[in-house]
């Protein structure tokens, strides 16, 4: 990981700038997907602007950041799991999706999306799950994800 450039400095706050006139409840997941959309690379260093910018944990930027980086590498078998439960969707699911949708579109992921009914992290959604970590739309962090359930489908009893 090389030092972060001037320019790639100045370009993460102009985006941050950017993504702080839009009326949004994910303001680090969408500064994160720009500037991935704009080329840069999403490492430490990057993150550490993101957070010092938005006044936030530079760590839950970072790992938000893999996260990201994670969703941008998805192959075609690649799947998100799309939180659609009461909680979720009354906690914005809708507006989260409304937000993420168009910026992997933007960044020619066609990545499926299998909506499920919990992700068991209610209080903090909306949530998205992918592999084995979930995002918490609430906190705008990532968590692991340990439903023991999680692996078996849902005609299939545990």
């Amino acid at each position: 990981m090389g030092e972060l450039v001037l320019g790639n400095a100045a370009q993460i706050i102009e985006v941050v700038e950017l993504v702080a006139t839009v009326d949004t409840s994910y303001p680090v997941l969408l500064t994160l997907l720009r500037l991935k959309r704009g080329g840069l690379e999403l490492d430490r260093s990057c993150s550490q602007v993101i957070a010092r910018a938005m006044d936030r944990d530079p760590s839950r930027v970072f790992q938000l950041a893999q996260w990201v980086e994670a969703i941008c590498s998805i192959s075609e078998a690649g799947v998100i799991d799309r939180c659609v439960s009461v909680s979720c969707t009354s906690n914005g699911a809708q507006n989260l999706w409304r937000v993420l949708e168009p910026e992997m579109k933007s960044l020619g992921l066609d990545t499926r999306v299998h909506p499920v009914h919990c992700l068991a992290r209610c209080e903090n959604g909306p949530c998205l799950a992918l592999v084995d970590e979930i995002y918490l739309g609430e906190s705008e962090s990532i968590h692991e994800d340990d439903r023991p359930w999680r692996e078996a489908p849902f005609d299939q009893d545990l």
